[in-house]
């Protein structure tokens, strides 16, 4: 059927909705980190009362602004500039493509 495990949230009489929500493409520095990079970006956006699919899309960010650079740890992207991405419809957020750097210059967000 196409559906695959996602962030769940409960709806009205207690169903649980699954919200798929692709990672992105990222030109990777170093694979450490990320996962709890996605926690923190995906715990600060449910503090915000953001939506599901924006939470994971922030948890996303954050683990592609930690994959960019040596190490584990870097400045995270201004929140004005996340919640830019974040609102991207499905067509746009599915062509970024994001580079070394990219958490301080919107010329490193590319598309094909």
């Amino acid at each position: 059927s196409g559906l695959r495990p996602g962030p769940r949230s409960s709806i009205a009489g207690g169903a649980d909705v699954v919200t798929d929500v692709p990672a992105l493409r990222v030109d990777v520095v170093a694979p450490v980190g990320a996962g709890d990079a996605f926690a923190a970006g995906f715990l600060s956006a449910t503090l915000r009362g953001l939506p599901v699919r924006d939470r994971a899309r922030h948890g996303h960010l954050m683990a592609a602004a930690v994959l960019t650079v040596p190490g584990d740890l870097t400045d995270p992207p201004a929140r004005d500039r996340a919640d830019r991405l974040v609102a991207l419809d499905d067509a746009a957020w599915g062509t970024l493509r994001l580079g070394p750097g990219w958490t301080g210059d919107d010329t490193e967000v590319r598309t094909p």
